[in-house]
């Protein structure tokens, strides 16, 4: 169920993504996510290839009880958490922080093969980590 399965996000999903991180701004030139269960969580991830070649990435934790098309859920570490990072040519993941103060909106909230899931988000990234 889902996509959460899918080795490279690239091909599980599409998006757009535009992201300011510490003073910098830019559209990510492709965006992939991936979304499906996690224990007892339904996990969403964004990943998008930015102008400087880091990957940033995005990945929510949400209550599988409140996840239905035309939700407006908070990002309060209840109905939905959200870390974001980066990765760089390296391959390593580089904690930028958590996110808080925003919203995670569902328009489309499909979760068996071929459904559709769409949505938006605005959140603070509240960092950088210790």
């Amino acid at each position: 169920m889902g996509t959460l399965d899918v080795p490279y996000p690239f091909t599980a999903g599409t998006g757009t993504l535009y992201a300011e991180i510490y003073g910098q701004a830019g559209d990510a030139g492709v965006v992939g996510s991936a979304i499906g269960p996690d224990e007892n969580t339904l996990t969403l991830t964004v990943v998008g290839s930015m102008p400087d070649g880091k990957l940033v990435v995005v990945v929510f934790l949400i209550d599988p009880t409140v996840y239905a098309k035309a939700a407006t859920l908070p990002i309060d570490a209840q109905q939905a958490f959200g870390v974001a990072g980066t990765v760089g040519q390296n391959n390593q993941f580089v904690l930028l922080g958590f996110l808080s103060g925003g919203t995670l909106t569902l328009d489309e909230a499909g979760l068996a093969d071929g459904d559709a899931v769409q949505g938006s988000f605005e959140a603070t990234i509240l960092g950088p980590p210790l």
